[in-house]
């Protein structure tokens, strides 16, 4: 059986351009794009391959969170909502503060960019929490500062989770 040096040819041309172009080999996922065979993620996602949703990390977890310039410590519950947003449970210690329950003090903080977050504000018949925040990924750090109205107060806190 004879090979066809066109044959030969294209398969060569072929395998020199796998070699040459570093996104041959790179799959990203989540919607991910390759540029010189490094993934560049969409909101909401990580990792080599974008395969890791930001949420993913708060599942299931428990967080004592440092409230930094209010002097007190405090645990969260966190939960995933979707591969962008996060509800995070007794943030600021207040779920025993109020007469809300607590799902109506639990609040939503939604990544936006890659690194910043924004907070639904959160109403109930005595309580009001509002905020910002952002992420990073180096320092693995997600920072909310929010400020609140409850029965004998309010206050302006930096919440820090280090995950």
């Amino acid at each position: 059986m004879k090979t066809h040096p066109l044959l030969l040819l294209l398969a060569l041309v072929g395998l020199l351009a796998t070699a040459c172009d570093p996104c041959a080999r790179t799959k990203c996922q989540n919607g991910g794009s390759c540029d010189s065979g490094i993934c560049y993620c969409p909101v909401g996602y990580e990792g080599t391959a974008c395969e890791t949703e930001w949420s993913a990390k708060f599942v299931g977890g428990s967080a004592t969170v440092q409230a930094v310039n209010c002097g007190k410590t405090f645990s969260s519950d966190i939960q995933r909502v979707d591969n962008q947003t996060i509800k995070i449970y007794n943030l600021g210690g207040f779920s025993n503060a109020t007469t809300c329950t607590r799902e109506q003090t639990a609040v939503k903080a939604k990544l936006i960019t890659n690194t910043d977050i924004t907070i639904d504000d959160t109403f109930c018949t005595n309580f009001h929490l509002q905020g910002s925040g952002s992420f990073n990924r180096t320092t693995k750090q997600l920072t909310i500062t929010y400020y609140c109205d409850f029965p004998g107060g309010n206050e302006t806190c930096k919440a820090i989770y280090q995950y």
